[in-house]
């Protein structure tokens, strides 16, 4: 069985709590005490800084856990949660959840979930000198494979920004460019992979040659 359908069969007696968008869902510093999924909408992970500023660390989607880190370290939660659109979780107790994860042995994969999360982020920030057409390739096509479909239903453009570091009129504009060679079609607040190998590829490039295929692409469509 898959590491998500064995972790859902957890949270299936769960306390059910809903949130609307901007609603905190776990604080910083608060002790964990339970662990979350998500079991539809989106949520941002922050860091938030002594000067009200809050560096965005990552988005999480429907079947992925909030608080699990410091529910296993025995640690305080280590960031802000908040949900980007109504969002529903399921939470347990963390005593229940390190029972479960013993003995379905599930601590190895769970760890692994964890890591790929850090490299997914790494993979981001390392595209941000190449410009917002890479940026949002990557991120893109992360979040589909985490979301488990095509489509992302429900994501704002304001959760995106905060990822790649960019304007919105600038996240636009690398959507139009990516919808110009048929990558992607947005309509907001729901974008579609519509050709995966195009993004995959304009994910490898730098932003100049991505711009510059976009505009071609913009010119063949024109004539």
């Amino acid at each position: 069985m898959e590491f998500k359908q064995k972790l859902a069969e957890l949270f299936t007696k769960g306390r059910v709590e809903v949130y609307r968008p901007g609603d905190l869902i776990l604080l910083k510093g608060a002790v964990a005490d339970d662990v979350r999924l998500i079991r539809s909408g989106w949520a941002q992970v922050t860091d938030p800084h002594h000067d009200g500023s809050e560096t965005v660390l990552d988005l999480r989607c429907r079947g992925e856990l909030l608080g699990d880190t410091g529910v296993l370290g025995g640690r305080p939660r280590n960031a802000n949660v908040r949900a980007v659109r109504r969002t529903v979780t399921v939470a347990v107790g963390g005593r229940q959840f390190l029972a479960f994860i013993r003995q379905h042995d599930l601590l190895d994969q769970l760890l692994l979930s964890a890591h790929d999360h850090h490299l997914a982020a790494n993979r981001l920030t390392g595209a941000r000198p190449f410009g917002a057409v890479v940026g949002a390739s990557r991120l893109l096509l992360d979040l589909s494979r985490r979301y488990g479909s095509p489509t992302l239903h429900g994501i704002t453009q304001k959760a995106i920004v905060g990822l790649l570091g960019v304007s919105v009129p600038t996240l636009r504009k690398a959507v139009a460019d990516l919808s110009t060679c048929g990558a992607v079609r947005a309509n907001w607040p729901s974008i579609e992979i519509r050709d995966q190998a195009a993004l995959r590829e304009t994910a490898r490039l730098d932003d100049s040659i991505a711009k510059a295929r976009s505009e071609k692409a913009r010119t063949r469509a024109r004539s």
